[in-house]
């Protein structure tokens, strides 16, 4: 069946209403074989241990996570520990695989920890492997995966990453593609995964598709670094690079890259640092 049915409300027309207000101290604890399935739901789905979380989660590992998600219209939210977070996450962590397959006009947050985050998510670490499949190229998407946070308009600090990141689709409009997260302020994190974008159809084109693709991730960067290899196949455009690939990034300071970063396509840019730095 479904599997674990999350803390909060799974299906949301409204992801406003219905979060975890409280607090979950895992006291050191683990939590084994979270399992889930989720398939073509009729509502934006937020899944995870928690769907939403307004609260506090907070000392707390979860090994051996197993997660099959399909959607094919609406909007998906999955991460180990929560969907969204818009409160506090602290020293989590979370472990095993995770597959995620669209084929729909949609936008969808994948990550390791946390699908969206809007809050603040510290001393935290990911080790699930998490793949994207898709293969109906007529219905072009927006993907955002990362290894802490898929998307990222809060503040990350002291996380690392060690799963490696896999996308085996073409369908995509956009894609954001980071070891710790895409977007908002990451601080004291580094990415051990590797980060891999496959080409499945050798005759798709779409003049629309573009890839960022950071080994941290960030809009603001500070003391952050990167250690594993980028790897891109596709025939479209975009950014590569170690620490953010955000075009409008604002700030990297004391950060470092040491990955290979490669690809088949002179129309990625691809820097140690960033792809494009328009700012300071």
């Amino acid at each position: 069946g479904d599997g674990f049915i999350p803390i909060g409300t799974t299906y949301d027309s409204n992801i406003s209403t219905n979060y975890f207000n409280g607090t979950f101290d895992g006291n050191g604890n683990t939590i084994y074989n979270l399992y889930q399935n989720i398939e073509n739901s009729e509502y934006v789905t937020i899944v995870g241990l928690f769907s939403t979380n307004g609260g506090t989660i907070k000392n707390l590992k979860i090994e051996n996570i197993s997660f099959n998600g399909i959607t094919n219209n609406l909007n998906f939210l999955h991460g180990g520990i929560a969907g969204r977070n818009d409160g506090l996450i602290e020293q989590c962590a979370a472990t095993g695989k995770a597959e995620f397959e669209s084929n729909g006009n949609s936008d969808n947050y994948i990550g390791g920890l946390v699908g969206q985050n809007n809050g603040n998510i510290d001393s935290c670490y990911n080790k699930i492997n998490i793949d994207c499949y898709g293969t109906d190229t007529t219905k072009l998407q927006v993907l955002y995966v990362s290894g802490i946070s898929g998307d990222n308009y809060g503040n990350i600090n002291s996380c690392y990453n060690i799963g490696n990141l896999t996308i085996s689709m073409d369908n995509i409009t956009s894609l954001h593609l980071a070891g710790i997260g895409f977007g908002g302020t990451i601080s004291n994190c580094y990415n051990a995964g590797k980060l891999y974008k496959e080409k499945e159809d050798e005759t798709f084109a779409s003049e629309e598709q573009r890839i960022f693709i950071s080994g941290v991730g960030g809009s603001k960067g500070d003391s952050n670094y990167n250690v594993e290899e980028i790897v891109v196949e596709s025939s479209t455009g975009g950014y590569a690079c170690g620490i953010s690939s955000i075009p409008n990034i604002r700030i990297i300071d004391n950060c470092y890259n040491i990955g290979k970063i490669s690809t088949t396509n002179s129309n990625i840019l691809i820097g140690s640092l960033t792809g494009w730095m328009t700012n300071n």
